[in-house]
C-alpha cells in the first residue's frame, strides 16, 4: 500500500480547497536546559526509565507558548 501523507490527502477529494495551507512549526528547548540534558543532546531515557528521568520542567507552557 503507497503511504500517503497528510499534504498529498489534502490535493485530494473531499479534503482539496476545504483547508489552509500547511505550516511547519519548529521550536527548541535549547535555552530552557543545560547543554547536558539529554533532551538537548537528543538521547532520551531507556524504555522503561523513571518517570522522573522523562520529566521535561515547562514542556506544556512551552507548547501553549509557540501557538
Amino acid at each position: 500500500m503507497e503511504e500517503l501523507s497528510l499534504s498529498k490527502l489534502l490535493t485530494v477529494p473531499p479534503f482539496v480547497g476545504q483547508t489552509e495551507p500547511l505550516v511547519h512549526l519548529e521550536t527548541t528547548i535549547r535555552n530552557l536546559y543545560e547543554p547536558s540534558h539529554w533532551a538537548v543532546q537528543g538521547t532520551p531515557p531507556a524504555f522503561g526509565a523513571p518517570h522522573s528521568d522523562t520529566y521535561l520542567a515547562g514542556r506544556n507552557v512551552t507548547h501553549l507558548a509557540e501557538v
